[in-house]
């Protein structure tokens, strides 16, 4: 496998890289067997949601439901802990690590610019190490694993982007992004 070759020269730093975080997600990748779809979900979170426990809920369901590959990433190291423990309590049961915590920068001055930023700051890294991704904003409910539903769909739209719209108009939402 052609990236996984990349994976271990950039995990090894027999690569130079710009930014420590190509050899951390290298070497997260590598972690994964040979045959897990080629997909990395992404999703972030910053102050609360009026209630303490939901982004431990949200990403301890999101590895419930089987999702193959997730990256949280936030400003706030209170959530970050609990990545970790979720991270951590599904490692025992999981084969390899499934759930990577990622510290993004600082608070950023507009309201929405922590969320712009991490929505679209890993996706040129993870397309080029040849993964496709996909995005589930924080305050949706993930019934099952939707990566292979994602990966179809794509597939026999022959599209490289998919995105949500909203229920009752016809404009983009991007809370749910697969980019191929």
């Amino acid at each position: 496998h052609v990236h996984r070759k990349l994976w271990h020269r950039l995990a090894s730093n027999e690569l130079p890289s710009l930014q420590p975080i190509w050899p951390r997600i290298s070497k997260w990748l590598l972690q994964a067997p040979e045959g897990t779809p080629p997909v990395v979900f992404m999703t972030m979170m910053w102050g609360s949601m009026g209630n303490q426990t939901w982004t431990a809920r949200f990403l301890d369901r999101a590895m419930v439901v089987g999702i193959p590959r997730f990256i949280f990433i936030s400003p706030d190291g209170n959530l970050l802990e609990d990545c970790e423990e979720v991270a951590q309590s599904h490692g025992r049961k999981d084969s390899y690590k499934r759930l990577l915590c990622v510290r993004s920068f600082s608070r950023f001055m507009r309201p929405y610019d922590v969320n712009n930023y991490a929505k679209f700051v890993l996706l040129p890294l993870l397309l080029a190490l040849g993964m496709n991704y996909a995005w589930l904003d924080i305050d949706i409910f993930v019934v099952q694993n939707p990566t292979s539903r994602l990966l179809q769909l794509a597939d026999v739209l022959s599209a490289d982007v998919l995105t949500t719209d909203h229920f009752d108009e016809s404009c983009l939402n991007h809370g749910v992004i697969l980019v191929k």
